[in-house]
């Protein structure tokens, strides 16, 4: 049976790897698909997380696709799950970047260690800081806080 959903957009894409045929829909067509956000059904298959769960993207998640298939003719794949304990100590990011570092950094807590992927196809974990209170975090920009001062302690050796 035919997709019963209507199609914002479509694109074809043609390259040395081969062909694809790329659908997008609107993600408010589904009950948990959030607004501004598309979900994508390349070459027939609908792309999903790595959990199986219904995968929706922003631009940049659909250009993201687009440079995959440029480069590599292949399904992009999801980022690998990090994995988190609760009350694990992170240090998060406070206040402006300056070429990609924050410029200011605090130690803060993992609340929930179960993180969950974005509509971006970004891992979120929700954190607590005193500067960033409670809040949902990209798991790409925190670390973790025993790593980073091993980091430090390295760099900085005591004499």
């Amino acid at each position: 049976m035919s997709e019963k959903r209507k199609k914002t957009a479509s694109f074809c894409l043609k390259s040395e790897a081969g062909g694809s045929k790329a659908e997008l829909f609107d993600a408010e067509q589904w009950e948990d698909g959030p607004r501004g956000a598309v979900r994508v059904r390349l070459n027939g298959r609908w792309l999903d997380g790595p959990d199986g769960s219904s995968l929706y993207l922003d631009a940049r998640g659909v250009a993201d696709i687009i440079i995959k298939l440029l480069m590599e003719g292949g399904l992009p794949t999801p980022p690998e799950k990090p994995a988190y304990t609760k009350g694990q100590s992170v240090v998060l990011p406070v206040g402006p970047r300056d070429g990609g570092m924050p410029m200011l950094t605090e130690q803060g807590h993992v609340m929930n260690p179960e993180p969950f992927l974005g509509y971006d196809s970004r891992w979120y974990v929700l954190v607590h800081g005193a500067q960033n209170s409670f809040c949902l975090m990209p798991c790409e920009s925190i670390v973790d806080y025993s790593a980073a001062r091993r980091a430090v302690e390295e760099a900085c050796p005591k004499n």
